[in-house]
């Protein structure tokens, strides 16, 4: 008799199911996995995706899923255990209760017999894609060079006046001291994986201002799947470019169904401070746009230390997601708030793993310090004001 999902110990579908392509080529299990081993080398030409999935790392994962524990989920599944810790859910049950309540219910079983056979063809039911090219048009504080042209070549500039920057603010070696990465690619060696989705996910720097993006989604419907697909795409939502004549709005019908993930980090025009170079109503605007054409919104905040004391602002109507958090390695990780206005922040009316991820905290003065010193040193290339936006903070902000 088959085994049921609900009978696994401690169980993620993803390493099983899903790809996560990064930037330079290489493959994850998924968005949020840490300490994974990703070398320069395993680019893309060099290691197709399907011989990525089939790794002898990734077997290694999937086998620890299959007992309900292993050195390898202790070490890079530390995402979804912090968020169990401070309440009942994770990325890992989201994704999970997909297959079991939500929208993967009619390949529940597909998965359940997969997991008993020798899996030595992939069965890839999601993707997460990140073609390679980093280019977006703001400059988000808490982002990474990686991610964002933008902030590239800011942390250039800073680097250049002789500012230290963090290591998640440097520039990866690939990058050859360029700001904007981006590098030639097809799709052929995804055709096989395009066939078996039923969601991909389209992952930036600013998603719907890269022409790539509009070549894969070309490329989709060409080969006649692109109604069997979910697809997702994240986006600050600052912008609709025309590409090649046509805009995301012209691709809706062509897809199952179209989700945008707004990147947002505050209710309002505080937005613009930390997303900089956003304006809060061209969002709005384009959000409505969005809805018009057919397409489905949920906001997207990734907690931080800035904005975890004002997630209670998104209004009760409106689809939101906490899905994403920094991470504890990081200056801007909720780790920089210091107790007094962690407990202003805990008088809010927060949503209960907020409240959770606040009590949890503890305060790292060396984080605050260095994040408080980067803010100010932006502060001074955008001619803006921390303390005016966050007066809480001006007890601590000395610069």
């Amino acid at each position: 008799m088959t085994k049921k999902l609900e009978d696994y110990e401690w169980f993620c579908p993803q390493p099983f199911v899903n790809v996560y392509r990064g930037i330079t080529g290489h493959t994850t299990p998924c968005c949020i996995i840490k300490n994974w081993y990703t070398p320069i080398k395993k680019l893309k030409e060099s290691t197709s995706v399907h011989e990525d999935h089939l790794s002898p790392l990734n077997e290694s994962l999937r086998q620890e899923f299959l007992k309900g524990e292993g050195p390898l989920i202790d070490g890079s599944c530390t995402i979804c255990k912090k968020y169990e810790e401070a309440g009942k859910y994770s990325p890992r049950t989201d994704y999970l209760d997909r297959f079991i309540n939500g929208d993967l219910q009619d390949r529940k079983e597909e998965l359940e017999l997969y997991l008993e056979s020798d899996r030595s063809e992939p069965l890839v039911m999601s993707m997460e894609y990140k073609v390679q090219d980093n280019y977006c048009n703001l400059k988000c504080n808490m982002c990474r060079s990686i991610n964002s042209s933008s902030l590239a070549n800011e942390n250039i500039k800073l680097e250049k006046s002789g500012h230290e920057l963090q290591p998640t603010h440097k520039l990866p070696s690939v990058f050859n001291n360029k700001g904007h990465f981006t590098k030639e690619e097809n799709f052929d060696d995804i055709d096989n994986i395009l066939k078996t989705l039923s969601e991909l996910t389209l992952v930036g720097g600013e998603t719907l201002a890269i022409p790539k993006y509009y070549e894969l989604m070309d490329h989709i419907i060409g080969l006649g799947v692109s109604r069997n697909i979910k697809l997702i795409i994240i986006t600050n939502a600052t912008l609709v470019p025309t590409i090649e004549e046509l805009t995301i709005l012209d691709y809706i019908p062509y897809f199952k169904s179209v989700n945008f993930l707004v990147s947002i980090e505050f209710w309002g025009e505080k937005n613009d401070y930390l997303r900089h170079g956003s304006k809060w109503q061209d969002i709005v605007n384009n959000v409505k746009l969005f809805k018009e054409h057919g397409g489905n919104i949920c906001w997207n905040p990734t907690i931080s230390a800035l904005n975890i004391g004002y997630l209670n602002e998104i209004p009760e109507d409106e689809n939101s997601s906490f899905i994403g958090v920094v991470d504890d390695a990081e200056i801007y990780s909720i780790k920089s708030i210091p107790p007094d206005i962690k407990e202003m922040y805990l008088e809010k009316n927060n949503p209960a793993n907020i409240d959770n991820f606040l009590r949890n905290a503890v305060w790292d003065e060396d984080k605050m310090k260095a994040m408080l010193l980067d803010i100010s040193v932006r502060d001074k290339l955008r001619n803006t004001n921390f303390i005016d936006i966050f007066p809480e903070w001006s007890p601590y902000y000395e610069f």
